[in-house]
């Protein structure tokens, strides 16, 4: 699904020239132009460089100084969904129970145990488990939790909640038992995204139904405990010297956490050629998101190293389903119809060996992946789009489509993608605001039209947010989805709900609440003396050693 050579390039560099123009009438401020997309060097080779393989024994010892993108809005991992936020406080919070790679689930705070008909799950906490503040880990720490859990988050509720019978406590046990298959309930209870992250019963109760403080205390049991937090400088964590690890082979998420680091330091940086610069001074010892224009520089600095990582990131657009113009099929239709997703992923990333083509909202390492929908994904038809737009009701309004420039392939997507529909007809008014100010206006539908999104990447589709829950930003919500999601919730053969997905995926083409342009790839760099970061679509630095 490639398409390159020179005319290519410099169609794509007339679209964002026009791009660019348009945004300076307008007010906004264009881009640096140092970071507009380059071509690509003839035979150049494609980029996918791993890391060397670790053959070195662990070090103990020194402060790890990894960035983020920005300063999260709080540290309450069950609540919050950014990167920024899971970071840091997945080395503090554990969940009940955790999953590999591969999906199979292995211990956590809890150990499990499943009767042979599924229907009855027995949790049972592991021994001389402590948090941070010295206290002993109880059931009732558990029960807590997981009532915070069920009735807080739309995945726990449509997986686990919605089939639950009831759950009994006892003092190292919570049994419990389903009055129906619930198949994704053990992938529930081992969620990394809002999954029952273990806190306090105290510090529950205090927070009521509002986010966990500072204030109130950010206390875990992960191998790493917080130390401070100073705003747009640093999240301290550093070694809980009383962590007790699972015992169980690392892998993923799964098994023993060691904390080699004496420290970590988690520094926000939202411009990534600081990042990336500060990797290279050694301000910073990880940085990720190097730009394509300097892959080959940085891979030739021997104090460095660079590889690829496939992280499963969708960059796309979520349209206003609940109310205005973008609430008519036939005009999110017509904006399909008229995006070109190879200029918009060149656009973003300057090299296409940082992007996939690809329709799915799955990664294509998943299982789940599928490319239903594709044609449509695909079809660069201005014509049909004008056609599409006839048959709406759209009528001249402005469309607002909110973006920013905290993450940059946020707002160049997004500024190429307006130019795109502003050639069919369409009016379209970008409105650049910092990120959490986006995330903030998205859930108000009085205040845009569509805005920009990251998807990040899930192990089951079920979990994906606008998929999850009717109530996320946006607001889409229809028949065919509810009916299409109760099946993939209720079904426990995967070549079955691997059939529901690609007919849920079909639809989302169909109904198009959400646009993806493809999948993102990144390029990682460290110092050379850092050793066993992630190797996959989830960033951690427990194991990690310096050397």
């Amino acid at each position: 699904m490639k398409r390159t050579g020179t005319m290519r390039f410099l169609s794509l560099a007339l679209a964002l020239a026009m791009a660019l123009c348009f945004a300076a009438c307008s007010g906004s401020k264009a881009p640096d132009p140092s970071t507009a997309p380059a071509e690509p060097a003839p035979g150049s080779e494609p980029m996918t460089a791993p890391r060397p393989e670790e053959t070195g024994e662990p070090q103990h010892g020194g402060s790890l100084k990894v960035t983020i993108n920005g300063d999260p809005g709080s540290l309450d991992i069950m609540l919050e969904t950014s990167e920024n936020t899971q970071i840091p406080a997945s080395h503090i919070f554990e969940t009940i129970l955790t999953a590999d790679y591969a999906g199979n689930v292995h211990p956590g705070v809890c150990t499990y145990e499943q009767s042979a008909d599924g229907l009855v799950i027995t949790l049972t906490l592991r021994e001389g488990l402590k948090f941070h503040n010295g206290d002993p880990v109880t059931m009732e720490d558990i029960h807590a939790t997981i009532d915070r859990w069920l009735g807080s988050v739309s995945f726990a509720q449509n997986a686990l909640g919605n089939k639950l019978d009831n759950i009994q406590y006892t003092d190292t046990t919570a049994v419990i038992t389903l009055k129906e298959s619930a198949p994704l309930a053990l992938q529930a209870l081992s969620a990394y995204d809002r999954g029952p992250y273990v806190m306090p019963k105290s510090i529950l109760e205090a927070a009521g139904d509002d986010k966990i403080t500072e204030a109130m205390g950010y206390i875990g049991t992960g191998p790493y405990k917080f130390v401070e937090w100073q705003a747009d400088r640093h999240i301290k964590l550093a070694r809980y010297e009383d962590y007790i690890a699972t015992g169980v082979e690392a892998s993923g998420l799964a098994g023993s956490k060691m904390a080699y680091a004496d420290e970590i330091y988690v520094i926000p940086v939202k411009d990534k050629m600081t990042r990336i610069t500060g990797v290279q001074t050694g301000s910073y010892d990880v940085g990720i998101g190097v730009p394509s224009n300097l892959y080959a520089q940085l891979s030739a600095d021997p104090n460095l190293i660079v590889s690829m990582a496939d992280l499963g990131i969708n960059p796309g657009l979520v349209f206003n389903c609940l109310e205005g113009p973008t609430t008519d099929v036939k005009l999110r239709q017509a904006i399909l119809a008229c995006l070109d997703m190879e200029s918009l992923l060149l656009a973003a990333e300057g090299d296409e060996n940082f992007y996939y083509q690809s329709p799915c909202f799955m990664p294509k390492a998943s299982a789940f992946y599928n490319e239903a929908g594709l044609e449509k994904y695909r079809q660069i038809d201005p014509a049909a789009a004008k056609a599409l737009l006839e048959e709406s009701s759209y009528n001249g309004e402005t469309l607002v489509y909110l973006t920013t420039k905290d993450y940059d392939y946020f707002y160049k997507t997004a500024l190429l993608a307006s130019d795109m529909m502003r050639q069919i007809g369409i009016n379209v008014e970008l409105t650049v605001v910092d990120n959490a100010t986006l995330n903030d206006m998205r859930s108000d539908p009085k205040q845009y039209s569509m805005f920009s999104c990251g998807l990040t990447p899930k192990s089951d589709p079920t979990q994906i947010a606008f998929i999850a829950s009717d109530k996320w930003a946006g607001g889409y919500a229809s028949e065919g989805k509810t009916e299409l999601v109760r099946k993939l919730l209720s079904t426990p053969g995967k070549e079955e709900r691997i059939a529901q997905w690609k007919e849920l995926s079909e639809l989302l083409y169909e109904e198009v609440p959400v646009i993806t342009f493809g999948e993102r790839r990144n390029a990682i760099v460290t110092r050379d003396n850092i050793h066993n970061i992630f190797d996959g679509e989830k960033k951690f630095y427990w194991n990690t050693w310096i050397g």
